[in-house]
């Protein structure tokens, strides 16, 4: 899928939520959903991604990465999950699927049911993480590009995860 975000095809801001369903590749992502269209009576809007282990979502040159601005920078990302054995993470990666891991989201085990629909199962939250802010400093300056990288989303585990959006924020840095 090829998905037109703001300035090009293929370009992000880590500052601002970028929805899921915008990747600019993905492996093993199962199929998008349109939330109203499925939940009419559900205060749901927009798309969400179904993702398992494995799964990968690519988001290439994501800008204002500059780790170098002090204080602690965090992923956040929406999503509702189901497990029928466990738990599963969700991972944050530079370059490559197995490139340097820069944060990870423990996404606790649900009760599930038979069904994969988004909303009978759970809500929406928006889980986070610490990102390292080391690494990304380490990454941007690799690539020289002042600020920005590819990001890789991967999932490890048993849970079927339905993402709708995430972004980076940054934390003022103690005075």
């Amino acid at each position: 899928m090829l998905s037109v975000w703001r300035e090009c095809a293929g370009e992000y801001d880590a500052q601002q939520s970028v929805e899921a369903e915008d990747y600019f590749g993905a492996d093993d992502a199962s199929k998008q959903v349109d939330l109203r269209a499925e939940h009419a009576d559900s205060n749901e809007d927009g798309f969400a991604v179904a993702v398992t282990h494995g799964s990968v979502l690519r988001y290439p040159n994501v800008r204002n990465l500059d780790a170098d601005s002090g204080g602690q920078t965090r992923l956040l990302v929406r999503l509702s999950a189901r497990s029928r054995r466990g738990g599963a993470e969700l991972e944050l990666r530079s370059g490559a699927p197995d490139g340097a891991l820069l944060g990870k989201i423990e996404v606790p085990s649900r009760n599930a049911s038979d069904s994969n629909s988004v909303v009978e199962d759970g809500a929406f939250e928006t889980l986070e993480c610490a990102v390292d802010s080391a690494k990304v400093a380490r990454e941007v300056d690799e690539r020289g590009d002042g600020g920005v990288a590819d990001l890789h989303l991967v999932v490890v585990g048993d849970a079927l995860l339905w993402l709708d959006s995430w972004r980076l924020a940054r934390e003022a840095a103690a005075q």
